[in-house]
């Protein structure tokens, strides 16, 4: 098991809790190698966001909202 400071502790158990937010189910789970790889992939993009737009890496669409009754 690793040592980490208590921050970093809770943050990882909140990230695990998170996981199962989406499963409608009761239940636990243990902060492993999934998961960890799965937020750093998402710290990567989250710090990487900005210059990918500026470096035109990724391109945003926007789609109109039109009401039906109003048109």
């Amino acid at each position: 098991m690793e040592d980490v400071d208590a921050s970093t502790a809770c943050d990882r158990a909140r990230y695990a809790c998170d996981s199962l937010r989406s499963t409608g189910v009761s239940a636990f789970r243990y902060f492993n190698d999934e998961l960890r790889e799965n937020s750093r992939k998402r710290c990567y993009i989250v710090n990487n966001f900005e210059r990918a737009l500026e470096e035109k890496q990724i391109c945003v669409y926007y789609q109109p909202i039109v009401r039906a009754v109003s048109g």
